[in-house]
């Protein structure tokens, strides 16, 4: 199997010329944060919107079972540190961010601050230090069916508020 440098450099897109691979960061409303975690960016502003790679094993579980739901959209997910270079899958129902997938097995889920919380308290997941409401898990601890169940209490989160 491909280590997770190998699978990334395989999906390295390279983009046209040498146009620079832009980020832009944007700021929501304060009234859109309250239920949405700190730091979520659209599809677009995450950069190009492609296809996400094909994995393989748990990962590869994960993403399709996850995709597979009813207005699931995945898209390659970018290395923030190494911009041309996809570094995983991301998950949005419709233009909310679910989370997403690395591929070193690290999964970040954007919550709500209660939905955060509870799975923190009930020991699912832990916080992520960076941005408020978002949380963190390894594949490799908690296995694919346990980051299934967390992406689906995200996914009815949202089902909710539409």
């Amino acid at each position: 199997m491909d280590s997770p440098d190998e699978k990334r450099h395989a999906n390295d897109l390279s983009l046209q010329g040498n146009r620079e691979f832009g980020m832009r960061v944007f700021v929501r409303e304060r009234s859109q944060m309250s239920e949405r975690a700190a730091g979520t960016m659209s599809r677009e502003d995450k950069g190009p919107v492609v296809p996400p790679p094909t994995l393989d094993g748990a990962l590869g579980t994960i993403a399709e079972a996850v995709a597979d739901w009813p207005g699931v959209i995945a898209t390659a997910h970018w290395d923030l540190f190494h911009p041309p270079l996809i570094d995983g899958v991301d998950f949005y129902f419709e233009e909310e961010e679910l989370g997403h997938v690395h591929l070193d097995g690290s999964v970040h889920l954007a919550t709500s601050r209660a939905l955060c919380n509870a799975l923190v308290a009930e020991g699912l997941a832990r916080p992520w230090p960076y941005h408020r409401g978002w949380v963190h898990a390894q594949v490799q601890s908690i296995g694919p069916n346990a980051v299934i169940a967390l992406f689906r209490r995200n996914y009815e989160r949202l089902l909710q508020a539409h």
